[in-house]
């Protein structure tokens, strides 16, 4: 016996959508899909952010705001430049500050400051 089924959300994380609702700024622009929420009721909402460097816009929106444009994004446009990636096990090179040096640790995140006292030992990637 089936007692109940979870709908299942439209939009899946990754995917690039159009903000179709008029009423807001963003309108007819293309956006990424970060987040799925699910409701008791059923229903969804997405948190959707810019992929154009030009806009800075984001949010939650409703299903009804929002249109497939048949595309996803591509993982690595969200990690970090070069060939590290979260919990990488590196060791952080002879460059660096003395307090840093030769030092063992996991990335946990980036950033795109260039002048960071720990740079890390290049090739030293697990």
């Amino acid at each position: 016996m089936i007692i109940g089924r979870m709908p299942t959300e439209h939009f899946k994380v990754l995917d690039v959508v159009r903000v179709t609702d008029d009423r807001l700024d963003e309108a007819g622009s293309d956006g990424v899909v970060v987040q799925v929420r699910s409701y008791p009721d059923g229903g969804y909402a997405y948190g959707v952010g810019s992929v154009s460097g030009d806009d800075d816009w984001g949010g939650l929106y409703g299903e009804s705001q929002l249109t497939a444009t048949g595309t996803a994004a591509d993982i690595n446009d969200f990690g970090p430049p070069g060939d590290l990636r979260m919990r990488d096990l590196v060791t952080i090179g002879d460059a660096a500050d003395p307090d840093c040096r030769w030092k063992t640790g996991v990335i946990r995140g980036w950033s795109s400051e260039t002048d960071s006292p720990c740079p890390i030992r290049s090739g030293s990637r697990s």
